[in-house]
């Protein structure tokens, strides 16, 4: 699976996308990021699944190694504030969700003058903190 493959899914993948690459049901791939076997982040009822952390949970179950690559971070290519439609764009959600998530504190923002404004690295806070992955101890 190279970048072309991967350039055709959405970023970030659905529930449907992963469920197609790693060929089981939309509800099998649901139960295994419940049960944090996919690397998910659940925010505001929502399961968000980021290719980069999704490729590289797939390698990792490769039978022989791939060449070493960096994992990928999905705010990399992101300045440090992000406003509405960066937002939509990288959760793939609409503003209405984004909106909800923001007003009951899903996700860290400022409000100012009507428009919200969020911080990246507030934001990793939030996707570490809502990662359905367990640091090793």
């Amino acid at each position: 699976m190279d970048d072309e493959y991967w350039a055709q899914l959405p970023e970030p993948l659905t529930i449907h996308a992963a469920a197609l690459v790693v060929r089981m049901s939309d509800t099998t791939v649901l139960r295994r990021l419940q049960d944090g076997t996919i690397p998910g982040h659940f925010i505001g009822r929502s399961w968000i699944i980021f290719q980069g952390e999704f490729r590289a949970w797939l390698a990792s179950r490769r039978n022989t190694p791939l060449p070493d690559g960096t994992v990928q971070d999905p705010l990399a290519d992101y300045d440090e504030q992000l406003g509405m439609s960066e937002l939509m764009e990288f959760f793939g959600k609409t503003k209405q969700t984004i909106r909800r998530w923001l007003l009951d504190k899903e996700i860290p923002g400022y409000q100012i003058s009507g428009r919200w404004t969020v911080y990246k690295s507030e934001l990793r806070d939030t996707l570490a903190s809502s990662s359905n992955q367990r640091p090793a101890s």
